[in-house]
């Protein structure tokens, strides 16, 4: 009879961490799906990403330049765990900062600075403020 008890128990626990990793990972491709994502030259090794692309032998600009001719003026880049956007057209670089300043003028939302800098309060750590990005719009944004 205790058998039969642990036996339940364990199909419960077990159950239940199936139907929540499940639940996780849907909430996470769902999220996935909603963003508009530039595209990534194909290549990317788990860990380290393109990084195995950017060669020393050749100069970087030169190999970033090819990779703009093959998939176009912005493209995304996996270097390491973290994803770079590349923008290579001078128009879209003025666009960025002229039109989108406020979304690219400001420092990343980390969970650092979330839990031990009191929810981005700290100096280091805070977003750029009204004054920050009003004294850039003043200056024509570079």
């Amino acid at each position: 009879m205790a058998y039969f008890l642990q036996f339940l128990t364990l199909i419960g626990l077990l159950l239940s961490s199936i139907i929540y990793a499940y639940k996780i990972s849907m909430r996470k491709t769902q999220e996935k799906g909603n963003k508009l994502v530039a595209p990534e030259p194909s290549g990317a090794l788990p860990f380290i990403g393109h990084l195995h692309q950017l060669r020393v032998q050749v100069p970087i600009p030169r190999i970033l330049g090819n990779m703009a001719d093959d998939y176009g003026p912005a493209y995304s880049l996996r270097l390491g765990s973290h994803q770079a956007l590349v923008i290579s057209s001078q128009q879209m670089v003025k666009d960025c900062f002229t039109i989108n300043e406020r979304n690219f003028a400001t420092r990343p939302n980390l969970s650092a600075g979330r839990y031990l800098n009191y929810d981005n309060a700290g100096f280091g750590m805070s977003p750029y403020g009204r004054s920050v990005l009003a004294r850039d719009a003043k200056d024509g944004g570079f």
